[in-house]
């Protein structure tokens, strides 16, 4: 399952703000507005996905970081706080039992590249059972050619 997750959230704050959403905002943030942008973030995850969706219980999750810009970028300042909002929403919707390690078994940063104007996080969840036999059987069929 494939998810677009946005790089900024507009909220009203006396006026329309537009915040970043990297591991910068994220530290110095005020908690109520950091929970606020969390909520809003929730609601964006939960819009995407189907009400009949149940997903593995073991989950292996892939950010994908496409950069606005041809700035170079950290991909840990801004898929963090993508995996950390992404992994609390999915528990909190009741679609992982809990975002520890012995649900959440991967985690990947993987940079997309450069998409004009179009800042965007994609997340991929994938059953790490299954990814994990994959990958076995894959290296079973190089080495035993």
């Amino acid at each position: 399952m494939k998810l677009i997750l946005p790089t900024s959230i507009e909220i009203w704050v006396k006026k329309k703000k537009k915040i970043w959403l990297w591991l910068n905002w994220y530290r110095n943030a005020f908690y109520i507005q950091a929970n606020n942008v969390k909520k809003i973030y929730k609601e964006i995850i939960n819009k995407q996905i189907p009400k009949d969706t149940e997903l593995p219980s073991l989950v292996s999750l892939t950010f994908t970081y496409f950069n606005g810009t041809k700035r170079i970028a950290d991909l840990d300042n801004w898929c963090s706080v993508a995996c950390k909002f992404t992994q609390d929403a999915l528990t909190e919707l009741w679609y992982i039992k809990w975002d520890d390690y012995n649900y959440v078994k991967e985690v990947h940063f993987i940079y997309g590249g450069y998409s004009k104007n179009n800042w965007r996080i994609e997340v991929e969840i994938e059953d790490y059972e299954l990814l994990s036999y994959t990958k076995w059987k894959e290296a079973q069929d190089v080495l035993y050619k």
